[in-house]
């Protein structure tokens, strides 16, 4: 029956979380990567931990009659598509020579962060509506 139903994104959300998510991850980067002499190593997985967080947050509120497993499934699989996209945009970027070697791994995270919040955005309710 869930074939049938139509979705609409809920644009302005979109555009908040994406702001929050910059300004989240990034600055907290950004701050972590300044703070200590050890902050670079800190400042990409902190990246990694806020998509984790926005990533449960987005199962939690899912459009689809999941059961918890698959949500966690859905989570973890999404997870680990993070690492694997951030690997692939850490040699691209590098390959152009885009940034230094201090931001790549920053860098990567946030873009990668990006691709994967827009497809755990599409299953949440927060993100979209059913039409009437």
């Amino acid at each position: 029956m869930e074939q049938n139903i139509v979705w609409k994104w809920r644009g302005i959300r979109w555009l908040i979380a994406f702001v929050l998510f910059w300004l989240i991850a990034g600055g907290g980067a950004g701050f972590l990567a300044r703070s200590s002499l050890d902050g670079q190593a800190a400042s990409g997985p902190f990246v990694t931990f806020v998509v984790f967080i926005f990533l449960v947050w987005c199962a939690v509120k899912d459009r689809g009659n999941k059961t918890i497993i698959q949500k966690i499934g859905w989570v973890i699989g999404l997870w680990i598509g993070h690492s694997l996209l951030s690997v692939i945009v850490v040699f691209t970027l590098a390959g152009a020579g885009v940034g230094g070697a201090d931001n790549l791994q920053r860098m990567s995270n946030m873009i990668a962060g990006y691709v994967i919040l827009y497809f755990a955005m599409r299953r949440s309710t927060v993100f979209i509506e059913k039409l009437n």
